[in-house]
């Protein structure tokens, strides 16, 4: 199965033609906000389409006014103060770092709200963008070899493309050369989840953790690789202390939501997902899981509202479309089920639930020619998933094309594909099991193509 590639946010680097710097956004507000670039790869995303890991998005802000409070999109910012220097402001202005975790898209906008001790409060906003960050940072690194801001942000961006062999150096000599240095140890940890080496990521966060315990970010990620490697008690018990020292932290509470659905404590989950949504309505992915657990205890017309929030929150939520088109489905509401399932298609055409929940309203409507089409390209692009050869295999066997049956049957295998025993007693009784595997025929379903790659 493909791997899903994960993108990191960059750390802020201290050079101004890197710098994303707001400037004040009204007279009344003395500030100035530097938010770092996201590593980008050839199409220009950072963030897997499936959203599965926190993403830290990190910066800074300079006041003349000291500041109580920082939100980016509505989370509230973990935030502390920092020596480091603004682009733009003036020297010596006081300056806070500030951290936040946020589940994002490519297209993502960020608004960075400061509050300062006065009870103003100004929004800052930020758009995404396409630099060529890689490149750029190469040739930066060239002409400051000493600065571990920069080379911790080139490493990030190598993680982004693969190169791991040119990571590996950059974050090593980042920790080497400042050993008390806390992002060089969760930047690493990060890149080593990237490869699922669980016992190597913990051991940098562990580090870490010695340097900044209460970092929120990391604790969230390590918390969530804890849930991810089936240790359910230990990540709950995480996300519920990190929750109760952020009651406002709906990252946190959609995260414990999650644990707690997998455990199967559906009430407790809904609870956090709740909260979750209170706390940050924007937050989509907590729309999301709040609608799959309502649509799963058979409240589904209030999980198609919270569905439909999280896609009109991100227009291109693949996972939440598909999720949509399967509750309507479920309703007998076909057309509706199938305009979701075609949007997701529509943005992700290697989704596979995309192509097999398109295939399966089509072919409902005797629409058998295309709903294969889409079937075959669901196994294509995810050779494991059973549900699509199932109804392959059925549709060439009502077909006669008992070979091409044979085929899908003998390619599945070679992915774990077990048919049932009713299904293989049909197809033998039909054809005997070929020795070799069958050709796919030059024309109708058989001629889409489809082998293990």
């Amino acid at each position: 199965m493909e791997k899903l590639r994960m993108y990191w946010m960059l750390v802020a680097v201290v050079v101004a033609c890197l710098a994303s710097v707001a400037p004040p956004a009204s007279a009344a507000m003395d500030a100035r906000v530097q938010l770092s670039r996201p590593a980008s790869d050839d199409a220009g995303h950072f963030v897997a389409l499936k959203d599965q890991r926190t993403m830290p998005v990190m910066g800074y802000v300079a006041s003349g006014i000291p500041v109580t409070a920082i939100a980016v999109n509505g989370t509230p910012a973990y935030m502390y103060p920092t020596t480091y220097g603004v682009i733009g402001a003036p020297e010596g202005m006081p300056t806070f770092g500030f951290r936040v975790p946020l589940t994002l898209d490519p297209e993502d906008s960020l608004v960075v709200t400061v509050t300062t001790a006065d009870g103003a409060s100004a929004d800052f906003p930020f758009t995404p963008d396409s630099v060529d960050t890689l490149s750029r940072l190469r040739r930066l690194e060239q002409l400051q070899t000493e600065n571990y801001w920069l080379r911790l942000s080139l490493a990030n961006a190598y993680v982004c493309y693969d190169d791991w062999d040119d990571a590996w150096p950059l974050y090593n000599w980042c920790t080497a050369y400042r050993p008390d240095w806390f992002p060089g140890y969760y930047y690493w940890g990060l890149a080593y989840l990237d490869l699922d080496d669980w016992w190597s990521a913990d051991e940098r966060f562990e580090r870490g953790r010695r340097i900044d315990p209460d970092d929120v970010p990391m604790r969230l990620d390590r918390a969530e690789e804890w849930r991810e490697r089936g240790d359910r008690d230990r990540a709950e018990a995480e996300f519920r202390d990190i929750s109760g020292r952020h009651p406002n932290l709906a990252e946190a509470h959609w995260r414990l939501g999650e644990t707690l659905h997998d455990a199967g404590h559906r009430d407790q989950a809904v609870s956090e997902f709740r909260q979750a949504v209170t706390d940050n309505p924007k937050l989509a992915a907590a729309h999301y899981s709040l609608g799959s657990a309502l649509a799963g205890d058979g409240k589904r017309d209030e999980g198609v509202r919270e569905l439909q929030q999280a896609v009109t929150i991100k227009p291109n939520y693949t996972p939440a479309q598909v999720e949509m088109g399967h509750v309507l489905w479920q309703q007998g509401k076909t057309q509706e089920a199938q305009q979701a399932y075609q949007k997701a298609v529509d943005t992700n055409p290697r989704w596979a639930p995309a192509q097999y929940g398109l295939g399966t309203t089509l072919e409902h409507q005797g629409k058998t020619d295309e709903a294969m089409r889409h079937y075959l390209e669901a196994v294509q692009v995810s050779p494991q998933y059973n549900q699509a050869r199932d109804r392959i295999i059925q549709n060439y066997m009502s077909q006669k094309q008992y070979d091409q049956a044979w085929r899908q049957v003998q390619v599945g295998k070679e992915w774990g594909y077990h048919p049932s025993s009713q299904t293989m007693g049909q197809l033998r009784s039909a054809m005997p099991e070929p020795h070799s595997s069958p050709q796919l025929s030059s024309g109708g379903w058989g001629g889409h193509g489809y082998g293990r790659r």
